[in-house]
């Protein structure tokens, strides 16, 4: 069983060397967000210890306060950018996306990131006066997904090793 902290994270020194530099990993702060390797061994009733083969990660994060505001960036697109640049196993329920494409689908690709862009207007002003409706930035609006030609453009796409 893992039990998640309390969303509590600080810099271990008031000193300016510790402030924040990269979205992820800082040097001397802590946060109690519950994230990590696991490693483990079983102890059956008659006291014999079973070492278990791998590891795991586990992840508990802060509360969805808001359930319908999907992230710009899913916890799926992070892992699938990491599966495919390690070419870790992929799900077996699942197809394994080409690491190469050269083609990109506006529906399946371009249009779920402009739709959590927009749905951030829900979230705070500056993202209302942008993205709300009738402001230029509002993708989802008839004006800018109205097809304005049939041709098929191929784009290159990065590849993962």
């Amino acid at each position: 069983m893992v039990l998640g902290g309390h969303g509590h994270s600080q810099a271990i020194s008031d000193d300016d060397s510790y402030l924040i530099n990269h979205y992820a990993n800082n040097d001397g702060w802590y946060d109690d967000t519950s994230d990590g390797a696991v490693e483990a061994d079983v102890t059956l009733a008659d006291g014999s210890t079973v070492p278990l083969k791998g590891r795991a990660w586990v992840i508990v994060t802060p509360p969805d306060f808001s359930p319908h505001t999907v992230n710009l960036i899913t916890l799926f697109d992070v892992m699938e950018e990491v599966a495919l640049l390690h070419n870790l196993p992929w799900h077996l329920a699942a197809k394994r996306p080409a690491a190469q494409r050269s083609r990109v689908s506006f529906l399946d690709d371009v249009y779920p990131i402009l739709k959590r862009l927009v749905e951030y207007q829900w979230l705070n002003n500056k993202s209302l006066r942008g993205h709300g409706p009738g402001k230029k930035a509002n993708f989802l609006s008839d004006v800018l997904l109205e097809p304005r030609t049939r041709t098929v453009r191929t784009f290159e796409h990065r590849s993962f090793p």
